[in-house]
């Protein structure tokens, strides 16, 4: 099984906010700079889950156009494994990161136990780690 179950579309500079009516219940964000990398959302079949990555820096062409990336989502529902993952790298720079299904879960636990959106730092991988 795949992490992402769908790409939603190209992405520029920042990230999204919402996912309409959803509420945000977490967040997973970079270890380094905790800039937010993903959201989690409360969806009635199960945790929703929307992140941005970036393709590229920028343009070789026009160095000072916009960054353009891509948004990701999956729905994790009782079938995903806590294992499952998928890599992520941080729009300002910072690489070789993962966020898995434990994570979110990690973090919607808590927003369960506590009504409070919980960040959750996700893990480093090894750059020659092969999934």
């Amino acid at each position: 099984m795949a992490f992402w179950q769908t790409q939603i579309g190209p992405h520029y500079d920042g990230d999204t906010r919402s996912l309409g009516s959803l509420r945000c219940i977490g967040e997973l964000v970079c270890p380094d700079c905790e800039n937010v990398m993903a959201r989690l959302f409360d969806d009635p079949k199960g945790l929703a889950v929307s992140a941005w990555v970036p393709a590229a820096d920028s343009s070789v062409a026009n160095p000072n156009s916009r960054r353009v990336g891509w948004t990701f989502f999956a729905l994790l529902d009782d079938s995903m494994p806590d294992e499952e993952s998928a890599p992520l790298r941080c729009w300002r720079g910072h690489d070789h990161l993962i966020a898995t299904a434990r994570d979110c879960r990690a973090a919607e636990a808590v927003y369960r136990r506590t009504g409070r959106k919980k960040r959750v730092a996700i893990s480093r991988i090894d750059p020659d780690e092969v999934r």
